[in-house]
Order: structure tokens, then C-alpha cells, then sequence
């Protein structure tokens, strides 16, 4: 399977929504970069939710993966905000030492589109 079949892109309330399915890895992460960065060209919104919901494991090496992707959407002027991190994967990451001053957060999607998106 393509590594970046695994994403489903939607736009909701002015946002583009990335939805993780299955495995993420540092493979996974940089074959949805590009897509995700067409996407985003191709559009009007200035917001990517990144759905991290079902994903269970995440080493330093696919966390760095994920940090350049989010440097990458906020070189082409738009913000990242990860949605859904299990507990688990949170402590993990914490434990792990990882860097995660500078990120945006939220528990759900529904959260998520209440800061980030559009108002009607």
C-alpha cells in the first residue's frame, strides 16, 4: 500500500483536514508532505488539522518526521494544529524527551474547529 493512502483530506469550516488512518512513520509522514502541501497550494485555508486519533506509536524519529512536515505548512504561511493525541502517545513522547514547544494542540476535532475555525 502507498504509504500516503493512508490520509484523508477534507475541508471543513475553512480548514483542511489531514485524518491519519493506520501506522504513522517517518516513511508515512514524508510521503504525506507533498499531497498535503498540493493541497494546501491549491486552496484558500490557512488552518491544517492534522486528525491524529488512531495513530498509537510515534518514535523520535517519526516525531522529528512530523516536525519538519509542520515547519513545512508553516513556511507556506499556514498554521498546523495536531488534533486527537492519545494519552498514551502524549506521556510517551514527554517521556521520550521530545520537543514539543510551539505546538498546537487540541482533543478533538470539534475543539479544534471551535479556535480554529471559521466562523459562520
Amino acid at each position: 500500500m502507498d504509504a500516503s493512502s493512508n490520509v484523508v483530506y477534507s475541508l471543513v469550516s475553512g480548514c483542511l483536514v489531514a485524518t491519519i488512518h493506520g501506522e504513522m512513520t517517518a516513511e508515512s509522514l514524508q510521503a504525506m508532505n507533498q499531497p498535503l502541501l498540493l493541497q494546501l497550494s491549491r486552496s484558500e485555508q490557512r488552518t491544517v488539522l492534522i486528525d491524529m486519533s488512531s495513530v498509537d506509536l510515534l518514535d523520535l524519529v517519526d516525531f522529528q518526521a512530523l516536525r519538519q512536515m509542520l515547519g513545512a505548512i508553516h513556511l507556506m504561511g499556514a498554521r498546523a494544529v495536531l488534533i486527537g493525541l492519545q494519552a498514551g502517545l502524549a506521556a510517551l513522547l514527554v517521556n521520550l524527551g521530545a520537543d514539543t514547544r510551539g505546538l498546537r494542540v487540541a482533543g478533538t476535532l470539534e475543539q479544534a474547529l471551535s479556535v480554529y475555525g471559521r466562523k459562520a
